[in-house]
Parts: structure tokens; C-alpha cells; sequence
């Protein structure tokens, strides 16, 4: 979803409860933007200077074009290679914890997990007999650790099956009234 700065701040300040259309089913989609979420916004618009009409959080191929999805799973891999030892992986769970804690957050419990992932997840997991690593689910991809063609460790990610299923289902739906509206129009 791209947002702008007209969908959290139209006045030039960040607005308590932001709306926004989604762009493949065009739902409106409302949100709440928690105090310290509004200052921190505010001070963003103020250093990066973006104006009405200009995307939120621009991406690499211009300040009207926000960051795409891949550019959101090319920061997850990042930031899971950048913690694939479970010691490392625990020491930031608990930094971030504290910090979230300052600012009176935390951490979803159902949506923050530790989950085995990396170069080694395959060979560790198979050693203790568990299997295949573990998957998670972001920003409607469905993230897997696989191999290249080389044999290298490489991050994978499809579509995910429950939202194209949705998706499709949707689709049916609407078409299903006109489905005998043009046989009725031709008369057979």
C-alpha cells in the first residue's frame, strides 16, 4: 500500500484516524495513529520536507514512486540475516522489548516470533529431525529459505496461497450475476 502525506497528515499535521484506499480492491482501510506515533510523523514531514500529494516513505525510483514491495523484502532479508544467530536474535528481541516499553508499546505477542531461519536453519533442523524450516508471512508474500541454482542460501518468497484464494473467490462473486445476463440478452 503506498501512502502519502495527504492519507495521515492533509492538514500538514498527523490526523488522529487516517483512511486509505487500497489499491487492488479499492476498500477503504482505517487506521489509528497513537500520539507518539503522530509526533514522530510530524518531525519526519518537518526534516524530509514532503508536501501534499508526494508518497509517504519515497522509494529509489523517485520521490513520487513509493517503496515497492520488493524494496519490503529485500529490508527483510536484511534484517533476518542481520540477527541469524538465535544469541543475537534474543539480545534484540529483549533491546527492542525495552525500548517499545518506553514509549508505553509492545510487541504483539501472536505476530513476534523466533523462528530458525538462514543458510544453516535446513542442515540444523534436519540434524534434530524436525525438517524443513520454519515460513513467515509479510507484506503478502510468503517468505522461505531455499537454495539458488549454485547451492547458495537464498531467500524466497511467493504469493500467498489464502490471499489469491480470497482474491479469486472475490472475483467469482462478481461475475456470478453476469454469468446469464448475455445469454438472456441473446436470446438463447
Amino acid at each position: 500500500m503506498a501512502l502519502r502525506v495527504d492519507d495521515v497528515a492533509p492538514n500538514g499535521y498527523a490526523v488522529d484516524r487516517a483512511n486509505v484506499r487500497q489499491r487492488k480492491t479499492g476498500r477503504p482501510v482505517r487506521f489509528e495513529l497513537t500520539e507518539v506515533t503522530r509526533q514522530v510523523l510530524d518531525d519526519y514531514l518537518r526534516a524530509s520536507g514532503r508536501k501534499l500529494g508526494q508518497c509517504l516513505f519515497p522509494g529509489r525510483r523517485g520521490p513520487d514512486q513509493s517503496i515497492t514491495t520488493r524494496q519490503y523484502a529485500r529490508l527483510a532479508s536484511r534484517w533476518i540475516s542481520g540477527i541469524e544467530h538465535e544469541v543475537d536474535a534474543r539480545r534484540f528481541w529483549d533491546a527492542m522489548r525495552d525500548r517499545l516499553e518506553e514509549f508505553s508499546l509492545s510487541l504483539h505477542p501472536d505476530k513476534t516470533r523466533l523462528i530458525e531461519f538462514g543458510r544453516h536453519a535446513a542442515a540444523r533442523r534436519a540434524q534434530r529431525g524436525l525438517g524443513k524450516p520454519e515460513t513467515f508471512k509479510f507484506l503478502g508474500f510468503l517468505f522461505i529459505c531455499g537454495r539458488s541454482r549454485k547451492g547458495k542460501f537464498q531467500l524466497k518468497r511467493k504469493s500467498r496461497r489464502d490471499r489469491m484464494r480470497a482474491k479469486l473467490r472475490e472475483i467469482k462473486e462478481q461475475l456470478r450475476p453476469h454469468q446469464l445476463a448475455t445469454i438472456l440478452m441473446l436470446g438463447l
